[in-house]
C-alpha cells in the first residue's frame, strides 16, 4: 500500500489520516497493554453491535470480506468482545466498507458527546 493507492479512498483526506502498518496480529494486539476496549466484528457474535458501550479508546477489528477473522483471532478473545450487526433474513447483504461505516458511525454516536 502506497499513498497512490490508496489515495482515493480518502480523497482529499488523506493528508489528516494516519496510517499504521503491522506485520501480523500479534505485532497489532502487542500495542494494546489492556484488550479490554478492542472487539472482533464478526458475523458469529451473539452480542448486538448497538448493545455495547464504546469510547473513543474503542478498537475495532474486521476479518477478510470472504473469509472473515482468522479463528485463532476469535480464541484470543471473549464473547463480550465480539460484536455483529443485526442484519435481518437470511442473506447478509453488507459489505465491508458498509460494515466499517456502520460500526464507525455507531461508535462516533456514542462517544460524539466525548469530543
Amino acid at each position: 500500500m502506497d499513498e497512490k493507492s490508496v489515495r482515493r479512498a480518502g480523497l482529499d483526506h488523506w493528508k489528516d489520516l494516519t496510517l499504521y502498518f503491522y506485520e501480523d496480529f500479534n505485532e497489532f494486539f502487542g500495542k494494546f497493554s489492556d484488550r479490554k476496549n478492542i472487539y472482533l466484528v464478526t458475523k458469529f457474535a451473539k452480542n448486538l453491535l448497538f448493545d455495547r458501550k464504546f469510547s473513543n479508546e474503542s478498537v475495532f477489528v474486521f476479518g477478510n470480506e470472504t473469509s472473515g477473522l482468522p479463528g485463532e483471532i476469535h480464541e484470543e478473545f471473549n464473547d463480550d468482545q465480539k460484536i455483529r450487526i443485526p442484519i435481518h433474513g437470511p442473506v447478509r447483504s453488507l459489505n465491508l466498507s458498509n460494515a466499517v461505516a456502520v460500526v464507525a458511525y455507531e461508535a462516533f454516536r456514542q462517544i460524539s458527546s466525548e469530543i
